[in-house]
């Protein structure tokens, strides 16, 4: 099967990526919602 194997070789490379990505992405958005909680405050 090499479309399965085409998927998992993607997946490998994606993955580490994602999980360098997204813990940005939610401090971010964090820190963006603070900002915007001490402004109407």
């Amino acid at each position: 099967m090499p479309f399965f194997m085409g998927i998992t070789g993607v997946n490998q490379h994606v993955e580490p990526l994602f999980n360098a990505v997204l813990p940005r992405a939610v401090i971010m958005l964090r820190f963006h919602i603070l900002n915007i909680a001490i402004f109407f405050v």
